[in-house]
């Protein structure tokens, strides 16, 4: 079984946090609980993203909103996003088929200057 998670930006700091999502009644407050339980950080919205439970070809977890390098036949990035019940890249295929040739290399909330790149 997948390990359930989900990473987000904190409001006050601007650091990563790791752990449970908290979806409040309007939609648009989340936090994110560290798994101990002990923690608990307002983070900004748009920056969430779940675990994809698959790690790219150096160990390093597969976020939803990485941008990843898939190395074959012709090298390319792409943004990962979650469509129609799975992960994939970005309006193509389906991730696990690539999982093992990728390399995360930023994420869209940090280094948006990637996407530009993919153009």
């Amino acid at each position: 079984m997948r390990e359930i998670k989900f990473r987000g930006i904190r409001e006050k700091t601007g650091e990563w946090v790791y752990g449970s999502l908290n979806v409040y009644d309007t939609g648009e407050e989340f936090d994110i609980v560290s798994h101990s339980g002990n923690c608990t950080w307002t983070i900004l919205p748009e920056t969430v993203g779940q675990y994809t439970g698959l790690k790219d070809k150096n160990g390093k977890e597969i976020y939803e909103g990485d941008v990843v390098v898939i190395y074959g036949n012709e090298i390319r990035s792409v943004e990962i996003t979650f469509e129609d019940g799975c992960f994939c890249e970005k309006d193509n295929s389906e991730l696990y088929i690539f999982n093992s040739f990728c390399e995360v290399i930023g994420n869209i909330h940090e280094n948006p200057e990637l996407l530009e790149e993919m153009k």
